[in-house]
C-alpha cells in the first residue's frame, strides 16, 4: 500500500451514517413513496421488482431522520445478506427500513463507488460480520459501522480503482449470465433425453432395425415387488453399515459422501439392500419428493424410513425404472399423487405401485439405458465445467477486491495529492481550498 494512503474511520469520511425507521410502517403495492428494505439491495444497485410503498406522512417522518439521496451508499446491517452494499442510483426520495444503513460519503474525500466496493470486499465483510451482535437475529450496529476504518487512497486513485472494479464486475456478470443460459439449456436437454428415452423415441431406429415389439403400458406394481419401507431406528455418525437417507439420492444417483451408520445386526438383516434395488424418496419437500436412485452394491448398506425399496421383476431393468421415475412423466405423476403436509409431501407405496409407464423389451431397455447414460454423462460434464467456471469467476472477483484495497490493482501516480494532505487541507480550508502544487514523480 502506498504512503499516499491513510486509514480513517467511516464517520470521518462520511457526513452521515444512520439507518432507516425502526418501526415497520404500513406498506402496500401502491402509494406515494417507495419503501426500500434489505430485500431490495443488490450489489449492482436497487432491485425494485417487488417494491412496496408508504404514504406521504409516513415517508416525511422517516425521511427527516434518514434523507437518502442519489449517490448515497446503502448497506445491509441485519438479515441473511448483512454486509452487502450498493450505490443508490434513484434520483427520487424514498423511505428506508432500519435493516439498511445510509452512508453519505464526503464526495471531496471519498467516492461512493469506492466505498461500495470496499464494503463488499471479502476482508471487510469478514471483519464486519465477524463482530455482529444480537442473540436471535445477528446485526451490525451503527456504532460499529461508524468506527470501521477504511483505507483511503488519493481521490484520483479511488476513481481508477472503482472504474477497474466496475469493468471487471461487468465482465464477470456477463460471464455468469452466459453460464446460467448454458445450464438452462443443459437442464432442458436432460429432460428431453429422458422424455425421448421413456416414450420410445430415443431408440425408435434401434427397435425397427432389430424387429422389437412396440412399448406396452404397464403398472409398476405388476412388474415389481417388495415396496418395503426403511428402518426407523436411530442411526449414528459412526458404525458398521451405512444407512442411506433421502439426502443420499442426488441427481438420480446415490451420493456416498454424507453418511450415517448402524451396527444393529437386526436392522442390518431386515433392511439390507441388494444390487439392483431401486430406492424411492417417499417423503420430502414438494419439489424433491419422488426422487430415486439404483443401489449397485457399492458397499453393504441399509435404507432409512423415508425411502421405499422397490425390487424389479425379471422383465424390468432397475436402471430403466429409475429413468422412468425421473422422467418428465414420472415427476408429473409424483406431483399429482403426493399428499401435502405443513412443510413436506408424501407418496406412499400404494401410489408408487400405481405408477404407469411404457415398458419396451428387456433388450431395448438395455439399449435405452446405454444411450441415456452416454448422453446424460456428456450433459453432466458440461454442468461440471459450468460450476468450475462459476467458482473461478467468484474467486477472481474476490481476489480483485482484495488486491484493490492492498493498493495492487491499479498503477499509483506519485503526482496524486496524498489522502492525508487532502484531509488536512479540508480540515483547515474547506472543500474550496486550493490543493498543493502537484509534485513531480520520483525517478524510477
Amino acid at each position: 500500500m502506498s504512503d499516499h494512503w491513510i486509514h480513517v474511520a467511516l464517520d470521518q469520511a462520511c457526513s452521515l451514517v444512520t439507518d432507516g425507521t425502526h418501526h415497520s410502517p404500513p406498506n402496500c403495492p401502491v402509494g406515494d413513496f417507495k419503501y426500500v428494505t434489505a430485500k431490495n439491495i443488490r450489489q449492482h444497485g436497487l432491485d425494485l421488482s417487488d417494491i412496496t410503498y408508504v404514504d406521504r406522512a409516513t415517508h416525511e417522518a422517516i425521511y427527516k431522520r434518514c434523507p437518502v439521496e442519489q449517490g448515497d451508499v446503502l448497506y445491509i446491517k441485519d438479515g441473511v445478506t448483512t454486509g452487502l452494499a450498493a450505490v443508490n442510483h434513484l434520483a427520487e426520495q424514498f423511505s428506508l427500513l432500519s435493516s439498511v444503513a445510509l452512508l453519505k460519503p464526503r464526495r471531496d474525500l471519498l467516492l461512493p463507488q469506492f466505498l461500495k466496493h470496499w464494503l463488499n470486499s471479502p476482508v471487510t465483510v469478514s471483519t464486519m460480520t465477524g463482530n455482529m451482535t444480537g442473540s436471535a437475529i445477528k446485526r451490525l450496529v451503527l456504532k460499529q459501522i461508524r468506527a470501521a476504518e477504511i483505507p483511503l487512497p488519493p481521490l484520483p486513485e479511488q476513481q481508477r480503482i472503482a472504474d477497474k472494479l466496475d469493468a471487471m464486475h461487468a465482465r464477470i456478470d456477463a460471464c455468469r449470465d452466459r453460464l446460467d443460459r448454458v445450464r438452462a439449456l443443459v437442464h432442458r436437454f436432460k429432460h428431453s433425453v429422458m422424455h425421448a428415452a421413456t416414450t420410445g423415441r430415443l431408440t425408435a431406429d434401434w427397435r425397427e432395425a432389430n424387429g422389437q415389439p412396440d412399448l406396452q403400458s404397464v403398472r409398476l406394481g405388476d412388474v415389481a415387488h417388495d415396496f418395503g419401507y426403511g428402518s426407523a431406528a436411530k442411526s449414528s455418525p459412526r458404525g458398521r453399515v451405512p444407512v442411506l437417507r433421502m439426502g443420499n439420492i442426488q441427481g438420480g444417483k446415490l451420493d456416498w459422501t454424507d453418511l450415517v451408520y448402524t451396527s444393529d445386526e437386526t436392522e442390518v438383516a431386515r433392511y439390507a439392500l441388494e444390487p439392483g434395488d431401486v430406492l424411492f424418496n417417499r417423503t420430502n419437500s414438494p419439489e424433491l419428493v419422488g426422487k430415486a436412485a439404483v443401489y449397485q452394491g457399492e458397499r453393504p448398506a441399509i435404507f432409512a424410513g423415508y425411502l421405499i425399496r422397490v425390487r424389479c421383476s425379471a422383465d424390468l431393468l432397475p436402471e430403466y425404472l429409475n429413468y422412468c421415475l425421473g422422467s418428465p412423466a414420472g415427476r408429473d405423476y409424483c406431483r399429482r399423487v403426493k399428499s401435502d403436509g405443513v412443510s413436506q409431501s408424501n407418496i406412499n407405496a400404494k401410489k408408487l405401485a400405481d405408477f404407469e409407464f411404457l415398458l419396451p423389451s428387456f433388450e431395448e431397455q438395455r439399449e435405452i439405458v446405454r444411450r441415456c447414460d452416454r448422453l446424460l454423462e456428456a450433459a453432466s460434464a458440461i454442468e461440471s465445467r459450468c460450476r468450475v467456471a462459476s467458482r473461478t469467476a467468484a474467486r477472481g472477483q474476490q481476489a480483485a477486491l482484495a488486491k484493490a484495497f492492498r493498493g495492487e490493482l491499479v498503477p499509483q501516480d506519485p503526482a496524486d495529492e496524498p489522502a492525508d494532505v487532502l484531509l488536512e487541507r479540508l480540515r483547515q480550508g474547506g472543500a474550496n481550498a486550493s490543493p498543493p502544487r502537484r509534485r513531480r514523480p520520483r525517478p524510477s
